[in-house]
């Protein structure tokens, strides 16, 4: 096949990446084969295609097809309706991929609902102290969220507040749940209670589900829209995939990636927002990495360890601690930075003190502070041979985080393909809840 030639950038309504720079390599790595060469590049087509005939299976709507779902956010909405209302507060029960989407939303677009939102991902007794401190158990909500319907934690912490309303004398109608159609424990507890429910789609794994109502139902509790949401998500489906074919802009992307993993051996991904906001939602990106790529074995079964370690950095506070290892440590490590184009002028500084440290330092504003020491953070590692790729979203919105998140999932998504490897599966970690579950059956 023939690729056009294109700019080592994506620009949108709702975000820009340049990965101009994941071109740098430290002098001490020999050169080696170019993504100009077409080897990478038509792996990565392949990959593409063999991800989107993955989608086309008439087994049930995947993650690609969320942005287009009809009556998803309509659904979102009628069904949450029961639970909202005034002075209520929600506490959303999940763990791993179920909660952290979720989370990432609602801590970047909402910060204020952390007094009327609270997410209980762990059994840890001091978590679940800190949290009932806060709560109200008389005006609380809660959101039971199980792709299964059989996850220990979950089943055990929605146990524990059920238990804890029925000794109070409150009522237990208070509960949505969020759970596979037909299986699991959830789903019929559901069916006798009357309770409100949406489905876990099947075929769409926790770590994928941001776009659906694991990730949808907290965000509109939040006070945030799952149409805005679903909108900027498929606003950058239709541009990462116009008329069904991926733009070569993204085929370039990928197959950059590839190279630096397979010919330079960079094996992690340093996450690093300069936004305190994206913080959360990196541990979200953290998890779709990591379990989407990480595997023993190819989709052939051949065994082949693949995959990438992935660290959570957040600038400016880890410029001053990580990144002397980042510069001066051993080479391997592929930079993810984030950050959002603030408008200078809201919290303007003098230059009264910074003159006394630096002479002709000039004032400045927070917002552009943040941004130069951005800049800064990015220049030292490039001068280093550090690769980066920089994404920038022009506002933190709804439609911004969707179109992000969408991306995200398809990039992992093709990658793991390229890779050879399932992008969908964990195997590794059933063998954790097997040896849980044994521990609590005698």
């Amino acid at each position: 096949m023939r690729h056009t030639p294109a700019p080592d950038r994506i620009a949108t309504r709702d975000l820009t990446l340049d990965f101009s720079s994941l071109d740098t390599r430290p002098a001490s790595l020999p050169a080696s084969r170019s993504i100009e060469d077409r080897t990478y590049l038509d792996r990565v087509w392949e990959a593409w295609e063999g991800l989107m005939d993955w989608t086309r299976s008439p087994r049930g709507v995947t993650f690609f097809d969320l942005p287009i779902q009809p009556g998803l956010s309509e659904r979102t909405r009628s069904t949450c309706s029961p639970l909202l209302g005034r002075d209520r507060q929600f506490v959303v029960i999940g763990i791993g991929g179920s909660t952290l989407g979720a989370r990432g939303f609602v801590r970047a677009l909402a910060p204020e609902s952390e007094r009327t939102v609270f997410f209980c991902e762990s059994p840890d007794p001091h978590a679940v102290q800190d949290l009932l401190g806060k709560l109200d158990l008389a005006r609380t909500s809660f959101v039971v969220t199980s792709k299964s319907g059989e996850t220990v934690e979950v089943l055990a912490l929605y146990t524990f507040f059920r238990e804890r309303l029925e000794a109070q004398g409150l009522p237990t109608d208070v509960f949505l749940y969020i759970t596979d159609p037909h299986l699991g424990v959830l789903r019929p507890l559901a069916s006798r209670e009357g309770a409100p429910s949406l489905p876990f789609p099947p075929r769409v794994g926790g770590r994928f589900s941001t776009l659906a109502a694991p990730g949808l139902v907290p965000a509109l509790l939040a006070g945030l829209s799952p149409e805005g949401i679903l909108a900027g998500a498929k606003r950058m489906r239709s541009i990462l995939a116009p008329r069904g074919r991926p733009s070569t802009a993204f085929l370039r992307l990928v197959a950059k990636l590839l190279l630096l993993h397979e010919q330079y051996s960079h094996d992690a991904i340093v996450l690093f927002p300069y936004a305190y906001r994206l913080s959360d939602f990196t541990l979200w990106l953290a998890q779709l990495v990591a379990e989407s790529v990480g595997k023993k074995n190819s989709r052939d079964g051949r065994v082949v360890h693949e995959g990438f370690t992935v660290v959570n950095a957040l600038g400016p506070q880890d410029q001053h601690s990580q990144l002397q290892l980042f510069v001066e440590g051993p080479p391997g490590r592929i930079f993810l930075f984030l950050d959002i184009k603030e408008t200078p002028g809201r919290y303007r500084i003098s230059n009264a003190y910074l003159r006394r440290a630096r002479p002709h330092a000039r004032g400045t504003d927070l917002a552009e502070l943040n941004r130069l020491e951005s800049e800064a953070t990015r220049a030292t590692l490039a001068e280093a041979g550090r690769p980066i790729l920089h994404v920038r979203l022009p506002s933190l919105t709804e439609g911004s985080l969707g179109a992000l998140a969408f991306f995200m999932e398809c990039l992992v998504a093709t990658l793991g393909f390229a890779l050879e490897i399932n992008p969908f599966d964990q195997p590794g970690i059933a063998r954790g809840k097997e040896l849980l579950w044994n521990s609590l059956t005698p």
